[in-house]
């Protein structure tokens, strides 16, 4: 994935409501210009009866709400009508239409689930672990293959649709609410990106004992902190800098190059259950967040990384035994 793309994955994704006539007008934008127009899928195929009584998702741009992307999970198990605007290709979009249809089925207790594979988008298919089943045959005049693929048990309950949808937050008394609420619900994961660690809301003794805990968890915890400029917080004593000097094996903390082309102003802070914190701005008194969207949580994870890897531990922190 290229810098630009980074820089620029400002979707999120949605539940939607065939019934609902905004939801539906913008499934059928989508479907109609991706399997109609490009794919020439004759329209009588296009609309079906499970339509009305499918779970659909819809991507959305996230400044003009424009869609860009959009699947459903059909009552037979089956996902389908996966689809992607030919601008938005590339950049995330149906990987994370795949991972919230795939979490809504396992919330829902399914056991596996199927879907009809264009046969050119199988690698894409079988990294969500799907596994190809018979012969290969023509579907509207396009080659398929069917695929199936088991899901684990969910460890969480059912998702109402008001836990995916997002939280405007407009106070500072709201900002640390709802980052308590998405580090309690962290199980053995949180990663963390700041300007400096801003100690209103990060270096707080309720959030940073919801860190240590999680950095405690068990197995496989990690709390990684990815910052701008450090020397803030080691100036005023942040707790979390005193975690991961006490921690250093579970609380990992790297600066990234200011000067890294792709790198915005904003801050979030991502759990392992779906849920984030995202503030636009580091001076911003506004955020969004969300307990529980593995779509956006995809996107903001796929930044984290791509400058988690490129990003360096301090050599003041060094100095400093953190």
């Amino acid at each position: 994935m290229t810098e630009d793309h980074v820089r620029h994955l400002d979707f999120h994704v949605e539940l939607a409501d065939w019934s609902n006539e905004s939801d539906r007008s913008r499934l059928i934008a989508v479907r109609q210009a991706v399997f109609i127009g490009e794919q020439r899928v004759p329209e009588e195929l296009e609309w079906d009866e499970l339509d009305a009584t499918s779970q659909h998702v819809v991507a959305l741009d996230s400044g003009t709400r424009d869609p860009v992307g959009c699947g459903r999970l059909t009552p037979d198990r089956s996902i389908g009508r996966i689809a992607v605007m030919p601008a938005w290709r590339k950049r995330g979009v149906g990987a994370a239409l795949m991972r919230t249809l795939m979490e809504n089925a396992r919330a829902r207790g399914l056991s596996s689930v199927t879907l009809h594979a264009q046969t050119h988008a199988l690698e894409f298919y079988r990294s969500f672990g799907f596994v190809a089943e018979g012969d290969e045959y023509l579907e509207a005049g396009i080659p398929h293959q069917d695929m199936r693929a088991t899901i684990a048990a969910p460890d969480t309950p059912d998702r109402t649709r008001a836990e995916f949808e997002r939280h405007a937050i407009n106070s500072l008394l709201e900002a640390t609410q709802w980052l308590d609420r998405i580090a309690a619900q962290a199980r053995h994961r949180l990663s963390i990106f700041s300007l400096d660690g801003d100690p209103a809301l990060l270096g707080r003794l309720e959030f940073a004992t919801e860190v240590q805990r999680v950095a405690l968890s068990g197995r496989g915890a990690l709390v990684r902190l990815l910052l701008r400029d450090t020397r803030r917080m080691a100036r005023d004593g942040h707790r979390l800098l005193e975690l991961s000097r006490r921690l250093p094996s579970f609380v990992e903390i790297r600066q990234v190059d200011v000067d890294e082309s792709g790198l915005d102003d904003d801050a979030f802070v991502l759990d392992d259950s779906g849920g984030w914190y995202w503030q636009p701005r580091p001076d911003s008194t506004h955020a969004e967040a969300s307990l529980h969207d593995p779509g956006r949580a995809a996107e903001l994870s796929t930044r984290f990384e791509h400058h988690w890897q490129r990003a360096q531990p301090d050599p003041a922190l060094r100095r400093l035994g953190l």
